[in-house]
């Protein structure tokens, strides 16, 4: 059974007061969670009121373009099937615990297991996306960070998604077709 990191809902809610991008305090955030995190089951984390899975979210940049996601049927959370995205993320697993920083090292080991990178030039992290809308994001904290690269990407779950470059200001005529994280990172990427 999969192990997620989590973290209580009572050990974050204060300082997660903004329903959207959270821009301020991202440090004490982080903090929080990497001083307070555990890992639970899966299967039982993903329907938890009383706990919140942490994602770290990656958009893709180059140039002026975004890297455009658009999950398939074989992806796991059925959810999302369909949708497009400008993010890559994923859970966080046990075996990150190695790692000074788990969530670096999940963030690296989820791009490493999706697309194949050759260079980072740059990666920032942008804010917390604290997303209550849907019966996906409620469980769940986005580590909202932005990529820049100069290589092409290559999508390496080629069952489970596909992905191509795309214009900024073209991706943004998208917005209805995409998952809630990905129009809240929209707003904050230019």
């Amino acid at each position: 059974m999969e192990k997620v990191l989590v973290i209580n809902e009572d050990d974050i809610n204060n300082i997660l007061t903004v329903n959207g991008l959270l821009t301020e305090d991202t440090e004490k955030v982080l903090d929080v969670i990497l001083n307070k995190h555990y890992f639970c089951e899966r299967n039982i984390a993903e329907y938890c009121d009383t706990m919140r899975q942490i994602i770290p979210y990656v958009v893709l940049r180059k140039g002026d373009e975004v890297f455009l996601l658009e999950r398939l049927k074989k992806q796991t959370e059925k959810r999302l099937h369909g949708m497009l995205s400008i993010g890559i993320g994923g859970h966080i697993n046990p075996d990150s615990e190695i790692s000074e920083n788990p969530i670096k090292h999940g963030l690296y080991k989820e791009l490493h297991e999706e697309i194949q990178i050759s260079s980072v030039n740059n990666i920032k992290l942008l804010g917390i996306i604290n997303d209550l809308s849907t019966p996906v994001s409620k469980y769940h904290i986005g580590l909202l960070y932005e990529l820049y690269t100069s290589d092409d990407v290559y999508v390496l779950e080629t069952e489970k998604m596909n992905g191509r470059w795309i214009k900024l200001d073209q991706v943004k005529e998208l917005t209805e077709c995409m998952e809630t994280w990905s129009q809240i990172a929209l707003e904050y990427i230019s």
